[in-house]
């Protein structure tokens, strides 16, 4: 079997495919919500498409998506929401497509996890591990010729492709075809290896910082890509998109992570809250800011990294994560 798997930048609404598949995790959250609110328009009810974890519903969009199908998975609530459910569920929804609509030939979904605190690489790597697994037990539908995951951010999408692409590159079932990966799978070819995929217990590094445009390059660029190469998943709960209980999220992220990295720019009262917590667990914690005139009087005595600006930044991380390793 051919398949090509794409990331795409686009608006899951207005993206063209035969079907989108969303997630119901004991509500409906970020583009999952924004769809649920369209499809109301034209005369879905939302309990109609809320289904208990490991249950499915397939509804017709009824013109409201580009897509003339919508595919809820039913998953558990975002704080118990990880990578091994993202990837249960998305396989799960290729089964059921497999078994209800087996005429799609283009499914679509958006990334399941950046939003509510998940490291962004490894949660697009759960979804794509989890169409191999799919694929290669034949579960899809037996007309499946392309999957795409469509997000609004071009930086994310670009990203992503450039990590996929570092995972395909040597592998032979896959080609990159200008911004397309062409899969190579099933019985027609040599049967390939698993994509290494890191297992729930991978460690991270939870970082506290303000949710600003201007702080976003600093994430990405100079906190992010720094843990990545060290070894880490790098995850942050954006206040401004998850819903329901965010401070027990955080708390548990903080709880379970080998260290916090927090930005103390613009002295952030969450942000000295969540050091506060790290430092009563011991977690070890990494402490940078723009300017150390900013800093308050309760970590004025503590090491913190002053940077001016993103490259600087992401060298003194990496020396900090390197003797973080070695202790």
């Amino acid at each position: 079997m051919e398949l090509v798997f794409s990331i795409d930048t686009g608006d899951i609404v207005s993206y063209p495919a035969d079907v989108v598949l969303l997630k119901h995790a004991g509500g409906f959250h970020g583009a999952d919500l924004e769809v649920c609110r369209v499809l109301k328009r034209g005369g879905v009810d939302s309990d109609s498409i809320s289904p208990e974890v490991d249950q499915h519903v397939l509804v017709d969009s009824r013109d409201q998506l580009a897509a003339p199908w919508a595919i809820f998975m039913g998953a558990p609530p975002l704080r118990k929401l990880g990578y091994s459910q993202i990837r249960k569920f998305v396989k799960a929804g290729l089964t059921a497509l497999g078994q209800e609509l087996s005429v799609c030939r283009h499914l679509a979904m958006t990334i399941h996890g950046p939003g509510f605190g998940l490291d962004e690489t490894e949660s697009m790597f759960s979804s794509f591990q989890a169409c191999l697994d799919a694929v290669r037990e034949g579960a899809c539908p037996k007309n499946l010729e392309r999957i795409t995951i469509v997000e609004r951010s071009p930086g994310r999408v670009e990203r992503l492709r450039q990590a996929l692409d570092t995972h395909l590159r040597a592998e032979p079932w896959a080609q990159r075809q200008g911004r397309d990966f062409r899969l190579f799978l099933g019985p027609a070819h040599q049967p390939a290896p698993p994509v290494e995929v890191a297992p729930a217990t991978k460690p991270h590094i939870f970082v506290a910082m303000p949710f600003a445009v201007e702080m976003e390059d600093v994430f990405y660029y100079g906190i992010q890509q720094p843990v990545h190469q060290a070894g880490y998943l790098c995850e942050r709960v954006d206040k401004s998109v998850f819903s329901g209980d965010i401070v027990g999220r955080i708390l548990e992220r903080i709880h379970s992570a080998t260290a916090v990295v927090a930005d103390l720019t613009g002295s952030n009262a969450n942000v000295y809250l969540e050091v506060g917590y790290a430092w009563g667990l011991g977690r070890p914690t990494i402490l940078i800011t723009k300017s150390l005139q900013e800093l308050c009087f309760d970590v004025r005595g503590h090491r913190c990294l002053e940077y001016r600006s993103i490259k600087q930044l992401e060298q003194a991380l990496e020396r900090e994560l390197a003797a973080l390793n070695q202790a």
